[in-house]
């Protein structure tokens, strides 16, 4: 059984990650499989690219800027970040040369194959999604129900809805017989609600990690290999997007920790991500930050020194589709607080292995910091997240889980 994964980065964001692990776990556990990306960044023998040519490359850039300017038109939330996938890119062609059985779609988007395409695939697909845009309209993510109905205008005032626009050409290009992968149980009950994917077989498998690289290393000398002070305790934000990334509720940690027992001198903010703009932000300034701008795409022992220096990972999400970031930090044994009502439930148990505040409820989040940052609770937290996400999470365990799925695909 042959299965070829697609995904538009290679090495860039939460889907790349998990699209990396998942390819190298069915691997590991004898499943053929190889993954095409759209450009190819680093040399790895099971990578794919989709433009062999640079002339190939250049054409895929102007369609990209295209689709820019044309969300302009059309009134898109943020022009940069919605998708809209309507150019043709004639990539079906490639992937129904490719020797595979089945094709596992991932993160598709920036015109790397568009929505009308999608159906000229000849093969049975399977669609691991990692966020809420395969059956809303052009956002990747939206509070708006507007996608569990066929008929409900996402904006009334506006003459053309592009949200509703992009959401009509998924219900009339996406079959009912793609198989839906949710990489968590929050993600799955939004699937089964939404208009495209209500008669589709959804499941729910999260993203794996390599448990025997995620481990952590000696909390000390991590702490002096960074620079941080010794008897300090160290509080973890991550952001892809950085700070200013609303979705990831950077202004509510800061909310939060304004309200803990501890003083803040006996603590630092260590940032992952752009950290621009940082003195704008409210409350910012009544704590010390240490900051890593850079990309870890390359630096997995760097992310691992500073998961292992850290006293507890906060994750204060509005909307969370899974949490990698607390599954790379769990392996390391370093515990997360969240929110309740987002996909970061399928990571932590509240107070057995971390703490899930009520939904955007600061005190809770900050009743969460005094509780995590006590010595004794810490430890035994620390302890339990490493066990779970062992039990739950590793290559093995996911792996089987979606041989599984394929094999039912293979024999229908």
């Amino acid at each position: 059984m042959k299965i070829l994964h697609i995904n538009y980065h290679q090495n860039q964001g939460g889907a790349s990650v998990s699209v990396n692990r998942l390819t190298q776990a069915l691997i590991k556990n004898k499943t053929y499989s190889k993954l095409l990306v759209n450009k190819k960044v680093k040399k790895e023998n099971f990578i794919i690219e989709q433009f062999n040519k640079s002339s190939d490359q250049f054409i895929h850039k102007i369609k990209k800027l295209m689709a820019i300017y044309l969300k302009k038109i059309l009134g898109a939330e943020n022009c940069y970040k919605d998708s809209i996938s309507v150019f043709p890119s004639k990539l079906y062609l490639k992937i129904n040369k490719i020797e595979a059985d089945i094709v596992n779609l991932h993160w598709i988007c920036n015109e790397m194959i568009s929505i009308e395409e999608i159906q000229k695939i000849k093969k049975p697909i399977v669609w691991t999604i990692v966020d809420m845009w395969p059956f809303t309209g052009s956002t990747h993510y939206t509070k708006n129900n507007f996608y569990k109905f066929h008929n409900k205008i996402f904006d009334k005032n506006k003459m053309f809805n592009i949200q509703n626009w992009v959401l009509k050409r998924k219900i009339k290009n996406f079959s009912n017989k793609i198989v839906i992968v949710c990489i968590s149980n929050w993600l799955s009950k939004l699937a089964k609600k939404s208009c495209v994917f209500r008669n589709n077989k959804i499941v729910t498998i999260p993203c794996t990690i390599d448990t025997n690289f995620w481990k952590k290393l000696n909390k000390k000398k991590a702490k002096k290999a960074l620079g941080f002070e010794e008897r300090k305790k160290y509080f973890l934000f991550s952001s892809f997007n950085g700070i200013n990334d609303k979705r990831k509720g950077f202004d509510l940690m800061l909310k939060a920790l304004s309200k803990i027992k501890l003083d803040s001198k006996s603590f630092e903010i260590v940032v992952l991500g752009d950290s621009h703009n940082l003195e704008k932000i409210n409350n910012s300034d009544k704590f010390k930050f240490r900051i890593f701008n850079e990309r870890f795409d390359n630096k997995k022992n760097l992310l691992k020194k500073i998961y292992s220096a850290c006293d507890l990972l906060i994750m204060p999400s509005r909307i969370e589709a899974f949490g990698q970031v607390a599954l790379e930090a769990g392996s390391c044994s370093l515990p997360t607080i969240s929110f309740r009502n987002t996909g970061v439930e399928d990571i932590v148990d509240h107070k057995k292995n971390g703490y899930l505040a009520k939904y955007l409820n600061i005190k809770d989040l900050a009743k969460g910091v005094d509780m995590l940052s006590r010595p004794r609770n810490n430890t035994f937290m620390s302890k339990n997240i490493r066990i779970k996400v062992c039990k739950n999470f590793s290559y093995k365990i996911i792996s089987k889980k979606y041989k599984e799925i394929y094999e039912k695909i293979s024999q229908n």
